[in-house]
Order: C-alpha cells, then structure tokens, then sequence
C-alpha cells in the first residue's frame, strides 16, 4: 500500500508541473490557440500521461487544477469520468451543447449513464419552457431524435424515461 501512495503522489505532482508548464505559455482563461511545437509537445505528453493506464495519480488533485480551463475541457471529461462523476461530465456537456459528445461519453461509460443524460436534457427542456426560450423548440427536437435512437438501449432505463 505504501508503494502505490507514494507513486500516486509522485505521478499527481509530475501532472501538476506539465499543467503549471503549460499555464505558463497559456493561460487557464485563454481563449487564444497556442501552436508552438514546445508547447503542442507538452500539450500531448500530459494528456498522453493522464490518460494511460499506468497512471496512478489522484484525479481531484488534477480536476481541481484544470476546472474552468476550456481548452482542457475534454481531459476534464475524462477526469469526470475515471472518478465515475457522470452527472458533473454530463453537465459540463450539456452546458456546451456538445450533445453528440455526451451521447458518445454515455456510450463509452455505460453506468446508466444514459438514462443520467435524458433527465437532465427534459430538466433543461422544462427551464427552457419555463423561462419561455426559444431554445425549448430545439432541445424538443433534439429529445425525439434522442430517444428515437436509443429507445431500446439497454442503458435507457424505460420505466423512468416514461
């Protein structure tokens, strides 16, 4: 046990210094594209570390430090998900209007996730007519087409969807 706390530690603060490497040559609130080779390289060595199976570090530590950094949106994703934090991944996507995303990010993740997405795309449905958005036409949409595709997914819980 004492092995894995100490690698864990070791692999959490190698992650932390590429980000703090890479807030140095962007800003976490930057919305301007950096495409130096130095940074691309770091860019991809990190995600390449986060995302491998031999990584043992402490994924709040990180989703804490990444939060609210746009351009690492889809390695927040990817923490939301190996914590299985599905609401807050779902959330985030919704948010985005990634809906495509979010399909795939349920598909990938299974863990009734699925059924997680639709509640939460009728609970925006229901705000939208509430507030009388325009919006609640297109989300009505996207619902039907929604559940077109996945009315028979095992993942759809279809007591609760009815």
């Amino acid at each position: 046990m004492q092995k894995h706390t100490e690698e864990e530690r070791l692999h959490t603060k190698l992650i932390v210094k590429y980000l703090d490497n890479l807030f140095k040559v962007r800003r976490k609130e930057s919305k301007e594209e950096v495409t130096t080779p130095d940074f691309t390289e770091k860019l991809n060595k990190m995600v390449t570390f986060l995302r491998s199976e031999e990584a043992k570090y402490a994924s709040e530590v990180v989703l804490e430090r990444i939060k609210g950094c746009e351009w690492l949106l889809k390695e927040e994703i990817y923490l939301y998900s190996r914590e299985k934090k599905h609401d807050e991944a779902l959330q985030k996507l919704i948010q985005k209007s990634m809906f495509s995303d979010a399909e795939r990010y349920c598909e990938e993740n299974q863990d009734r996730t699925l059924t997680k997405y639709f509640t939460k795309l009728i609970t925006l449905y229901e705000v939208y007519i509430q507030k009388g958005n325009n919006a609640a036409l297109t989300t009505k949409k996207y619902i039907m087409k929604f559940l077109r595709e996945y009315v028979n997914h095992a993942e759809l819980d279809a007591i609760h969807v009815m």
